[in-house]
Parts: C-alpha cells; sequence; structure tokens
C-alpha cells in the first residue's frame, strides 16, 4: 500500500521549496553530504511527530527557518504538506463522514504551517486541507481539524537517524511489546490454571513465539544469529522490562555487544516486530506505518547491505508500509524503481526523481556513489543480454504471465548503457570493447547474449565476443517457437506476438496475406517499426501475453540452464 503520494516542504533549513510527487512504496534519497536529505526525513517527521529528531526537539524558527531568507523580509513561516493516497483502501477511524462531506477518492492533502508569533516570540500552527495541492483550505477548530489530524495520527511515524547505537534504540523501542506478551500470556491455560512454574514456562513460549519470525530474518542475513527476548525466569521478576538478546554458536549474548552491523540488522526486523504488535495495540486507530531511516549502509559490510537492501525494499512493499531512506549506497538504490537525487545550489536543496537505473549513473558521476560497471551487474548469476529494451519488456511481461521465478537477470544492452545504442552491430563492439570486464565475471555469472531469430547464422561470430568469459555464450530465438501465422517479415521479437494483438493494434491495410490462404500475415518494415510501442502496450495494459512469447520465456530458462550445466560444481559452493 503506497501511503503517501507526495510531499511539499517550504522554508525548512536548507530547503526553499521542494516537491516529492508521485511517491513509491520505497523511496531512497541519495546525495552528497549536507544536500539536505536528513532535513526531509526531519521535515515528515515533524509533520506526523511535532518533533524533528530523536531528541524530541520541537520546531523553532529561529533555527530551522532557512539562514538564506532571513534578510528578504519575507513573513517567516515553514510549511510540510503531505497527499495521503486514497486508492489503496486508506481511511482513518472515525473519519466516514468526513469522507462523504468532503466527497474524497483517491487523494487527501494535509499542510501544517508554523509562523512567528510577534507577541509571544513562539510559533503558532496553522492547518489547511482538501482533495488536491491546489484547492487548500483553513481546517477551523472542531470536527473537521480532528478528522484532518486523524489522518495524521493513523500513521505510526518512525525516524531512525544514523547517529544512534542501534542498541540503544532497540531497548527504547521494545518496551511496548511487554504489555503484548502479558496480553498473550493471559490467554494460555498455564496462566489461567496453572501454578507460578508452569506460568514462567509460558512467558517464555509466548516471548519465543513472538519473536520466532523476527529471529529467523535476522538469522538469514547476520551470520545465523537470531534474536530471543529476554524475560523473567522467576515470578519474582515478572514486573520486567523486555530487553533482546542475539542467539549465537556459543549462547546467548547481550544484542549490545554485538557488532554494530549486526545490530543495524537486527533493528530493521524488530521495526517490523514493532508495527505488527503496535497494529494489534492501537485498537484500529492506527493504520499504516511510515519509516525515515537515515543511511542504514553504515557499518554493514557489502553482503549484508545487500541483504538489508534486500529486507527493507520486501518490508516497504509489504502491506500498509512505506519507507523513506538515505542513502550513499548502489545497493539501496538498486531494490527500488525510482530514486530521489538531492544537491545543493546556492544553499539551498534541489531534489529531482530519476529512475533507479540513471540515478545510479548521475550518482556515479557526481561521486556520491561508487562505480560498478554495467556488465558486472547481479554477477553472481546468470546474465541475459538482449539486444532492445522492448525485447526485454516483452520477455518480462511473458515472465509475469506465466508465473515464472528465473534464478537469472535479464537487462537490454541500452539499459546497461544508456551511451549505447540498440542493434547486433551495437551489441558486438560493446563486447568487444569489454572483454576484460567480461573476463571478470565469476564462473557462476555467465552471459547469455539473446538475438533475433532472424540472426540465428550471425551467432557463431558472435560467440567470439564473449570468449573471454569461459562459460558465456551467445543464441538466437528459436524460430520453431515463433507464431506461425507471422510470416519472416515480421522481423524480431514481435513474430512471437499473437495474431489477435497485431490485428489488434496494426490496420488490415498494412497487413499482407496469400493469394491463396490467410496466412502467414506479411508487414512493412515500416509499417511494423511503427507499431512496435503500440504492439507491446497493448499486451501489457491488458495484462496478457502471447502463449508463443510465454513459450519463447520458457526456451530462454532452457537456455540459461543448459548453459551453467558447463559450469563447474564447485564454482557454487562456499
Amino acid at each position: 500500500m503506497r501511503l503517501l503520494s507526495g510531499v511539499r516542504i517550504e522554508n525548512f533549513r536548507s530547503i526553499r521549496k521542494v516537491d516529492l510527487l508521485d511517491l513509491d512504496e520505497y523511496s531512497p534519497i541519495i546525495g552528497l553530504n549536507s544536500s539536505g536529505k536528513s532535513n526531509i526525513l526531519r521535515a515528515l517527521n515533524l509533520f506526523f511527530n511535532d518533533q524533528l529528531d530523536e531528541e524530541q526537539t520541537s520546531i523553532s524558527l529561529g533555527r530551522d527557518y532557512p539562514d538564506f531568507l532571513r534578510r528578504t523580509g519575507k513573513r517567516k513561516f515553514v510549511s510540510v504538506g503531505v497527499s495521503f493516497d486514497l486508492s489503496g483502501g486508506f481511511r482513518p477511524r472515525g473519519t466516514d463522514d468526513f469522507f462523504t462531506k468532503y466527497e474524497l477518492e483517491d487523494t487527501f492533502v494535509v499542510q501544517r504551517t508554523w509562523t512567528l508569533d510577534i507577541l509571544t516570540g513562539g510559533t503558532q500552527e496553522t492547518v489547511q486541507f482538501g482533495k488536491s495541492w491546489e484547492v487548500l483550505v483553513e481546517a477551523p477548530s472542531g470536527d473537521d481539524r480532528t478528522a484532518a489530524f486523524a489522518f495524521i495520527r493513523a500513521i505510526q511515524f518512525r525516524y531512525v537517524p544514523n547517529h544512534i547505537r542501534p542498541a540503544d534504540f532497540i531497548e527504547k523501542e521494545i518496551q511496548p511489546l511487554r504489555e503484548s506478551m502479558l496480553t498473550n500470556l493471559r490467554r494460555t491455560t498455564e496462566f489461567k490454571t496453572g501454578g507460578v512454574a508452569e506460568t514462567m514456562d509460558a512467558l517464555n513460549r509466548v516471548a519465543a513465539n513472538m519473536l520466532k519470525q523476527t529471529s529467523q530474518a535476522v538469522a538469514a542475513g547476520a551470520q545465523g544469529r537470531g534474536v530471543s527476548a529476554d524475560v523473567p525466569a522467576d515470578f519474582a521478576q515478572l514486573a520486567f522490562q523486555i530487553a533482546l538478546q542475539t542467539v549465537t554458536s556459543h549462547g546467548l549474548q547481550s544484542t549490545g555487544l554485538q557488532g554494530s552491523g549486526t545490530q543495524s540488522f537486527t533493528l530493521l526486523h524488530v521495526l517490523d516486530l514493532l508495527d505488527r504488535t503496535g497494529r494489534s495495540r492501537g485498537f484500529g486507530w492506527k493504520k499504516a506505518s511510515i519509516w525515515a531511516v537515515e543511511e542504514p549502509e553504515s557499518f554493514l559490510h557489502a553482503g549484508l547491505r545487500s541483504r538489508f537492501a534486500t529486507d527493507l525494499h520486501a518490508y516497504a512493499c509489504s502491506q500498509s508500509r512505506q519507507v523513506f531512506a538515505t542513502a550513499h549506497q548502489d545497493e539501496f538504490v538498486r531494490v527500488a524503481n525510482n530514486a530521489w537525487l538531492t544537491s545543493l545550489v546556492d544553499d539551498q536543496t534541489r531534489i529531482n526523481r530519476a529512475s533507479a537505473r540513471d540515478a545510479l549513473i548521475q550518482s556515479t558521476k557526481q561521486r556520491v556513489t561508487t562505480f560498478q560497471h554495467p556488465l558486472m551487474e547481479a554477477s553472481d548469476k546468470p546474465l541475459v543480454l538482449v539486444e532492445g529494451k522492448l525485447d526485454a519488456a516483452h520477455l518480462r511481461n511473458a515472465i509475469r504471465g506465466a508465473g515464472m521465478r528465473p534464478l537469472w537477470r535479464m537487462v537490454a544492452l541500452e539499459e546497461v548503457d544508456t551511451l549505447v545504442k540498440a542493434g547486433g552491430d551495437a551489441l558486438l563492439n560493446y563486447l568487444k570493447v569489454n572483454q576484460l570486464v567480461l573476463a571478470s565475471r565469476p564462473p557462476e555469472g555467465p552471459i547469455l547474449v539473446l538475438r533475433d531469430w532472424e540472426d540465428a547464422p550471425k551467432v557463431e561470430g558472435l560467440k567470439q565476443a564473449v570468449a573471454a568469459h569461459e562459460y558465456s555464450t551467445v543464441t538466437a530465438c528459436s524460430e520453431e517457437l515463433c507464431n506461425p501465422e507471422l510470416g519472416t517479415t515480421f522481423r524480431g521479437i514481435e513474430r512471437f506476438l499473437s495474431t489477435d494483438t497485431v490485428r489488434a493494434v496494426i490496420p488490415t491495410s498494412a497487413l499482407g496475406r496469400p493469394a491463396e490462404s490467410e496466412f502467414p500475415l506479411s508487414v512493412t518494415k515500416s509499417s511494423l517499426d511503427g507499431a512496435k510501442n503500440k504492439l507491446l502496450e497493448h499486451d501489457v495494459k491488458s495484462g496478457t501475453s502471447s502463449p508463443y512469447m510465454r513459450n519463447l520465456a520458457g526456451w530462454l530458462d532452457q537456455q540459461v540452464a543448459a548453459m551453467l550445466d558447463g559450469v563447474p560444481v564447485d564454482s557454487f559452493l562456499f
């Protein structure tokens, strides 16, 4: 569920005005140090929690109003607005009448503004709301204002700064679990009818069950280290505070004694646990969670960074949660669809939205993230390299339609290097120039270059271009799998489309057929080239894929498996 579709911040620290619109469930924010990344998270913390940081600092126009505006003579104010996405069913408790009164459907905007109170020298707040940014009206006191704030209070906003000790954060935040543990304990037979010893055993069992999912998630990434609850062992300790212990091969240890990376990884999964138990305690008032995580890569080695980024993205895409994360590392951008790039121009924060791939290219040039050669993408698994973006899009649509779960990555040449044009010659030249990079891929990460069906005679010549990697190879789409109703003039991957799709997009006047029969259909090169984007759009929008295209995707999966058969088994053993 996407909770927020947009954020608008004005006159806050380094920010004059920024808009983050069309937000995803997971939004990485990358940029150089002091470019304003953390100010975005702090502004959101102010909006939801009325505080700026973990010290519960309140807003101060003397401190938080931008320095570059102080001598302009303009009215001093700080404003933070949020557009709530209602299309996924987000509806705070007790707002049914409010929804009806204002005919709310897809979007609801709330904007909070803090201005200088001339009489007291402090701040005074106004609240505006509306169906869009263009029609905001001031929320009067009474039921409407209460309903507007219900949207804010229905979300548990968790701000995790980068300079905290994760174990201290866990110790502080985990105490509310005590109430949930006791509630579950009261439901047990041992508590109702057993003695003291049986009740204490039941408490430990309840704690273990509550932490089971979290412990498994931590163990999957932190070298087998899980977590368990440190709860009382006897009745005299029953007035207790909860602590977490780390399960190691040598027994239980305090989480505070673990390395900072293990603590950070544990904290990630504890946040999920807090969300799950928090909503059950919220009696329906808390509907969702937003995490604002600063530089989660701190103290993580490369493998744990990758696992942390994957798990963080998975949590963001789970029900009733959204994540914002500032980062300097590629792993936290690669898992996203889009990213936000910050920069500082004349002491003011600028922010732009870009696809994850474009964001990484730009951030590498700015020395924000580290450079990784495009051919080293997903180096620990097979990589299928196709000629054009349309080829990749058709195959991905077919893989999705077939419900496949391939254990390989697929990219188009244009996707791995935006400066290279699509086409067979460009592909050949690219591979020739990058022989050393290709050779540096590990044995278990070979590349399969996929050519169009009509290029089968050129495959042998192209194999020399991938020979630098012993197990990489080249193949052409199997012509036997093409739609038999489409003739050889349908060059490229479009020959694997369904006849219905072709007829729905290409005018009948542009389709030829033999005099003596209805099939195979033919088409001119200009007609086919002009229709390629629409042919893809037709199948993607309709949620369908051609059976011939699905067969091609399955065949491709078999080709990758055959390629891996040549790789020594020892290459896959750690």
